[in-house]
């Protein structure tokens, strides 16, 4: 049986990585957060983008042009097919790689010369090991903090292949996110492009507008207007998919990095023989009767009194704080602590809004008040009855919030 030195330091340890996989935790709940918000900030320009292809397309829909011009005469086992893979450039993202290389691996299977274009480095790495797969090694894309320079750069090679015959399809594979906890690994074609995905009905950039036949006049022609659009229409989505894929990346690492700490937790809890839930509990017995509720200290012994349900050890795990740090809270060695991290451990209890007011008084805070969009998203997860700091910072993310400090 190790001694009590040994279990000391293992519980030293654990509890540092611990705090690393809740800072990565935190980092890449931020990271997805300004990803997103870049997405939706130039997403009305490629839409207008696929209008206006729309638009030429209602106007002269007999045109020909390369971009849609399906190469019908070449067998299937001939076609030249580029895919574009969306990996990471690390692990510690859950199954997020091994998803995008199974589903990529089963495009391989298909008929037809494949050619892949990898980024991110698990990708490469890992397929630079599998024999009789060609891609190209000069194909060297990060796919951190994805910009509209990069897609551009990516976007306009594999363009100019397809013009040059030296690919007949273009295909992107990357990991759409659905919502916060669900995301799936898709392909998508790019080139060539049918004409039918462009009806007026699915274009967002002219949904509730109404259509009519407009004049227009193309200068100089009409496939000189259209090879200058359908490329930024190709940047556009490939930048939708690198980011969308980002913040997948990011979904996953959370996962990983909230299982990971709360795995940590419970080594610690077991480790420890939780003397201060002890004394804890005893202090409530022996001093229930002369209770004022002027300090926090009192405050919670009361309500866990009242509440037998919610143990501390599992509050503080679910809160995701420092466990010192909610420990000296519970006990009053911290009577004025910070806003924000009482109310995580006051909704990790299960109080309801009243009792998260009551508390931030009592503790020298200003109570939450809606104005303050922060404030008005904890209220709304407290009526919600949300339990964990996990489900609260991807509220927070799904709405393009900062969680306060």
């Amino acid at each position: 049986m190790a001694n009590a030195k040994e279990i000391k330091e293992r519980m030293a340890s654990i509890e540092e990585t611990r705090k690393i996989t809740n800072a990565m935790y935190l980092i890449s709940s931020s990271k997805m957060k300004q990803a997103k918000k870049k997405l939706a900030d130039t997403e009305p320009f490629f839409y207008a983008m696929q209008a206006e292809i729309a638009r030429i397309l209602r106007h002269v829909p007999d045109m020909h042009s390369q971009f849609f011009d399906g190469r019908e005469s070449i067998p299937a086992e001939e076609r030249k097919i580029g895919y574009i893979v969306v990996t990471a450039d690390k692990g510690l993202a859950g199954a997020y790689n091994h998803n995008v290389i199974k589903a990529t691996e089963e495009l391989l299977k298909k008929p037809g010369k494949h050619k892949l274009f990898v980024l991110g480095e698990a990708g490469r790495q890992y397929f630079a090991k599998r024999e009789g797969i060609e891609m190209d090694t000069q194909f060297r894309y990060t796919v951190q903090n994805p910009t509209l320079h990069r897609s551009r750069i990516i976007s306009s090679e594999m363009v100019e292949q397809f013009r040059n015959g030296d690919l007949d399809e273009i295909h992107i594979v990357y990991t759409r996110m659905i919502k916060a906890m669900t995301a799936e690994t898709e392909e998508q074609k790019l080139l060539p492009m049918k004409k039918t995905t462009f009806l007026p009905e699915d274009m967002p950039a002219l949904v509730g507008t109404g259509l009519y036949q407009e004049d227009m006049v193309f200068w100089p022609s009409t496939h000189s207007v259209m090879a200058n659009i359908v490329p930024n229409y190709i940047n556009g989505i490939v930048y939708g998919c690198l980011v969308e894929a980002y913040c997948s990346e990011h979904n996953a690492r959370m996962q990983a990095m909230q299982n990971a700490t709360d795995s940590a937790t419970d080594m610690l809890n077991e480790l420890s023989t939780d003397d201060s839930n002890i004394h804890f509990k005893s202090y409530i017995t022996s001093h229930a009767d002369d209770m004022s509720c002027d300090n926090l200290q009192d405050y919670f012994n009361l309500y866990f009194k009242d509440h037998p349900g919610f143990l501390t050890a599992d509050v503080i795990k679910r809160s995701n704080l420092d466990r010192g740090y909610a420990y000296q809270i519970l006990n009053g060695r911290k009577p004025h602590p910070g806003k924000y991290k009482l109310v995580l451990l006051a909704l990790c209890a299960g109080m309801n809004l009243k009792e998260i007011q009551r508390a931030l008084t009592i503790s020298g805070n200003a109570v939450l008040y809606p104005k303050f969009p922060q404030d008005a998203a904890l209220i709304v997860c407290i009526n919600q009855n949300c339990t964990s700091a996990f489900e609260v910072m991807n509220f927070f993310a799904e709405n393009n919030l900062d969680f306060p400090e």
